[in-house]
């Protein structure tokens, strides 16, 4: 899984959990409550100690299924453990109850039945939650506890459980609507904090690095111009210098065009005003082949930057090696990935160097290749046709990658 993907799940889960816990720490409150009330009718009932110590029990076990989810105990995130513990407990309850040794108790457990099954259903998403609401179903209606003190039928107090069961599965996809939201809000916060550093970076690069660097391009340009007029001794030497601060200047550029590169609404677009503006400045001329049912493509700013560098490069590759006349980028959607494409016609590369680039360094082809798996992309560089000419760069992104932070 790419890292900006996993990341992000990681903390939409985080948000989600803390919500969910949240929730259940409310309800297992409430339930407590209930019982603590039970316990007190019955002590002052006089009912037997062990009848009196079921309710204690019963608040131990709500406290342990609690602390057991929000610990994350391997036995407690059971559906199955959860669901046969909260409903021996609450057919004892509802057996307690249908002996009434005192007023109101009635009311009371069947107040806890209800609560519980806000539980279960905020607790689980499967079909334990319907499990556990036909075992107290079914424990009612052999106990006879919803009477005339509840104000209802078994078959009222059956509606209320499924009732119950249901509003606490609502609740728990409201928290996770409210996770999501909180997960994209945080994103975006992230997203603009990089947005501005990549920006602050970009300047500060602008005013002193780049400016530099394109100075020593211009008189290195000069020097050559001059020693080469004069058939000076030192010519190829001046030679190797300005192509060395031509190129420099040159990655100095795309560097500096990818920083400022934000999140885009329509990626492929984006890619291809780069590639129009690297075609301005160059002797090559691109052709572009789009799929024009790719449509709008979002992207957040690290995918872009991402991909704005493996093209620069290619791009890069192709002006300082290949001595080709054109160069052909394609972009296609290929089921729920992305195709980006682009070779050149010009002269190749020697196959060993196309063997070899996922060892060594040659032609920024490594750099290439990370800042593809940083995306969770594939990535080939092949000759163009079967004798060798010209190179074909094939980058396949899954189209979730760009729609998906990084931190």
């Amino acid at each position: 899984m790419p890292p900006h993907q996993a990341s992000s799940e990681s903390l939409l889960r985080v948000v989600n959990d803390r919500g969910v816990m949240d929730a259940l720490g409310v309800v297992t409150v409430a339930r407590m409550g209930v019982l603590f009330a039970g316990e007190v009718l019955l002590l002052g009932s006089r009912a037997p100690y062990a009848t009196a110590l079921l309710p204690v029990l019963a608040t131990a076990v709500c406290w342990a299924c609690y602390q057991g989810l929000r610990r994350r105990l391997p036995l407690f995130l059971h559906d199955w453990f959860l669901t046969c513990v909260d409903l021996v407990v609450g057919c004892l309850l509802l057996l307690l109850s249908a002996v009434s040794y005192a007023d109101n108790l009635r009311a009371l457990w069947s107040s806890y039945a209800l609560v519980s099954a806000v539980f279960i259903g905020l607790a689980m998403s499967s079909l334990w939650p319907a499990v556990w609401a036909s075992g107290i179903i079914s424990w009612i209606a052999v106990c006879g506890v919803a009477g005339d003190s509840v104000r209802g039928s078994s078959f009222l107090m059956s509606l209320g459980i499924v009732s119950s069961v249901v509003l606490g599965n609502k609740w728990r996809r409201k928290v996770w609507d409210i996770g999501e939201l909180s997960a994209e809000v945080a994103s975006a916060r992230e997203e603009r904090r990089a947005m501005a550093e990549r920006l602050s970076i970009a300047r500060d690069l602008h005013d002193s690095l780049a400016k530099s660097v394109h100075g020593i391009r211009m008189l290195s340009e000069t020097l050559d111009g001059a020693l080469r007029e004069e058939g000076h001794t030192c010519a190829l030497l001046s030679r190797t210098l300005f192509e060395s601060a031509d190129e420099a200047s040159r990655e100095a550029r795309i560097v500096l065009d990818g920083l400022r590169v934000g999140g885009e609404d329509n990626t492929v677009a984006a890619l291809e005003e780069a590639v129009v503006r690297w075609g301005d400045r160059s002797s090559i001329t691109p052709v572009f082949d789009i799929d024009s049912t790719l449509g709008a493509l979002r992207s957040t700013p690290e995918a872009m930057w991402q991909l704005h560098r493996i093209v620069g490069e290619a791009l890069v590759n192709a002006e300082k090696h290949s001595g080709a006349r054109h160069v052909y980028f394609t972009a296609k959607r290929l089921g729920e990935d992305l195709l980006i494409e682009i070779s050149d016609d010009g002269r190749g590369l020697p196959a060993s160097v196309i063997a070899d680039k996922g060892r060594v360094g040659h032609y920024g082809f490594q750099g290439m290749k990370e800042r593809a798996d940083s995306l969770g992309a594939w990535l080939e560089v092949s000759s163009r046709s079967e004798n060798g000419d010209g190179l074909c760069l094939r980058l396949v992104v899954p189209l979730r990658a760009l729609s998906m932070s990084r931190r």
